[in-house]
């Protein structure tokens, strides 16, 4: 529950976007937050209060306001180290397809 400040403040009516990278062990969204609108807000937004959420058009391109945000992204990573973590995460999630593959063999 947000605290009676954050209440006042109207926190638990905003509608707010960030990300959570994996942590060390590849466990998606228990990671640093990436918030690049966090300049924008005088306080600290609490994070612990949020819930997940995909984006809104998942079979279409993303709407205008998550374009937005996309971009600042790529503007303050840069598009090459987001293609590095991109392929980073590729790798793992493959190499760790073939482990339940080997796994799932050795079993039988």
């Amino acid at each position: 529950m947000p605290t009676a400040a954050q209440m006042k403040k109207g926190w638990h009516k905003e509608t707010h976007w960030w990300t959570r990278a994996p942590e060390a062990k590849g466990q998606r969204g228990k990671g640093v937050i990436h918030d690049v609108t966090v300049a924008q807000y005088p306080d600290p937004f609490p994070y612990a209060h949020g819930r997940n959420t995909g984006f809104m058009q998942p079979q279409q391109k993303p709407s205008k306001r998550a374009q937005v945000v996309i971009d600042r992204v790529v503007q303050k990573l840069g598009q090459k180290n987001l293609d590095a973590f991109k392929q980073g995460n590729v790798r793992r999630y493959m190499a760790a397809q073939k482990n339940k593959t080997v796994r799932k063999s050795l079993s039988l």
